[in-house]
């Protein structure tokens, strides 16, 4: 069968268009999902910072450039509570958040205002890589708009002051001890035998420098950061209370990728929590050693003399407890036998 030029014209034409409508739809699939990264971290050397980054990074090469994060830090898109609003509302895709923060919404997580209640980095590392930190996770799940990757951190708040160095429980007493305003930080430093005053952190240096307050809790870096090495001269690397944060994602986000694509995000979550903890172990000890060469006395108290201190808080443990669902006071004890292990 003979075609007339017509006919060869219209083929050729149709040929195009199927051509083009092709690499329309290749184009279309080969844009890249684009995500939205949001921190509170205040720049390089800060756990949250460089966990954000790490986790970016990693899930920009380990999906070969197919998801694209844009990292917000330094508090750019607002306070914690509003980027975890945002990430509710579905404007902000990938978050780090203190579990204290968190823990308004999921109050499970107030399990780790318990004090002493992780000693060390092994002790952390084991719940939060565990079957132990997945169950606890879970939880955020029922949290409208939330879902929960991972807990990450192994850093700690522990005692300065203007007055004594604290190396017996005996030196917390009368101490007037800057603390958050957490029912269960109060408690144990009033357990402790100080007197606790919950002030915003903007206020500490101004009254410490003042004699408003005889003390302070934070970490070395936080600590050497806020310049409380000028105002107070002794610190004490008494593990308190851990500094954790909690990974989350946008439910309904998680819920259009693919498989491929939520297997990409929770695998590289694990690379974001070990440059976190290993970040706090870092710059914990330089801010240590800064500290003491800008004339700081540091005690660092072993874990077999801590027993004092942490007898003298059981009362907190005790009250507070009882209220938390029965699955989470099981959690804590185990939490809190694992420790045993690494004394």
């Amino acid at each position: 069968m003979k075609l007339n030029s017509k006919k060869i014209a219209s083929i050729v034409t149709f040929i195009l268009a199927l051509s083009m409508l092709i690499s329309i739809c290749s184009f279309a699939a080969a844009e890249p999902i684009k995500l939205v990264m949001a921190s509170s971290g205040r720049g390089p050397g800060d756990p949250i910072t460089d966990s954000g980054q790490a986790w970016k990074e990693a899930i920009e090469e380990q999906s070969n450039g197919e998801i694209i994060v844009e990292y917000f830090g330094r508090s750019e898109l607002g306070g914690e509570r509003d980027m975890l609003e945002g990430v509710q509302l579905g404007t902000i895709d990938l978050f780090q958040i203190s579990t204290g923060v968190a823990s308004n919404l999921a109050p499970e997580l107030d399990l780790f205002s318990l004090p002493f209640l992780f000693l060390n980095r092994e002790q952390c590392e084991e719940v939060e890589f565990g079957p132990i930190g997945k169950e606890i996770v879970a939880y955020v799940d029922k949290v409208e708009g939330l879902k929960g990757l991972m807990i990450g951190g192994a850093g700690w708040r522990m005692p300065m002051n203007r007055v004594r160095p604290i190396e017996s429980l005996e030196d917390f007493k009368d101490l007037k001890m800057r603390v958050m305003e957490v029912p269960m930080m109060v408690d144990a430093y009033k357990a402790l035998d100080a007197r606790p005053v919950p002030m915003a952190f903007p206020e500490l240096y101004l009254a410490l420098k003042l004699g408003t307050v005889d003390g302070q809790e934070n970490s070395p870096a936080i600590s050497y950061a806020g310049s409380m090495h000028e105002v107070a001269n002794y610190y004490t690397t008494l593990p308190i209370f851990v500094d954790l944060s909690i990974f989350l994602v946008n439910d309904k986000l998680w819920e259009s990728l693919s498989p491929e694509h939520q297997k990409i995000i929770s695998d590289t979550v694990i690379i974001g929590v070990e440059t976190m903890n290993q970040v706090f172990e870092d710059e914990d000890k330089k801010a240590l050693v800064a500290m003491e060469e800008a004339g700081v006395e540091v005690y660092r108290m072993p874990i077999s003399e801590m027993a004092p201190f942490v007898e003298a808080t059981n009362v907190i443990w005790e009250e507070a407890l009882p209220k938390f669902p029965k699955r989470i006071q099981e959690l804590a004890l185990e939490i809190k036998d694992i420790g045993e292990k690494y004394k």
